[in-house]
């Protein structure tokens, strides 16, 4: 009887995680629709609101992805302290809004010309280690 429960919810995980972010379909249109979250990813979106997601799988779901997370948005933060004077001067518009982390990205992205070698070098690290679908700036 444990076993077969057991073997339930790592299928239940299993399932969840293959439907990307799937089970926080509604979740997503209530609560990352709104102009705070314009242009941001849905998955951070959903994160910062996870208090507010109210299906149960989706909740889980969140909380399994967590940590990994965490770890991604840790790392851009170091992003936004070695590119400070990069965000203040290019993208100001986007600097004092901390949960627009896409967008600060975009921003320093599309302005790679006007980087110092040292910004550049931690959005790269990011890059490699959290979004290796992107290709590094040079």
């Amino acid at each position: 009887m444990i076993r077969l429960g057991l073997i339930s919810a790592v299928c239940l995980l299993l399932s969840l995680r293959a439907a990307a972010y799937g089970p926080c379909d509604a979740d997503k249109e209530k609560l990352c629709e709104s102009k705070d979250f314009h242009g941001e990813t849905e998955k951070n979106c959903l994160h910062f609101n996870i208090e507010q997601v109210s299906n149960p799988q989706c909740k889980e779901f969140l909380k399994i992805n967590e940590a990994e997370w965490k770890k991604s948005i840790e790392s851009f933060a170091t992003v936004q302290q070695e590119c400070a004077e990069e965000l203040k001067s290019t993208c100001p518009e986007v600097k004092a809004d901390e949960r627009r982390l896409k967008a600060k990205q975009t921003c320093l992205m599309s302005n790679r010309e006007k980087l110092g070698e040292s910004c550049k070098r931690e959005i790269n690290r990011h890059i490699r280690e959290f979004q290796s679908h992107l290709r590094e700036i040079e």
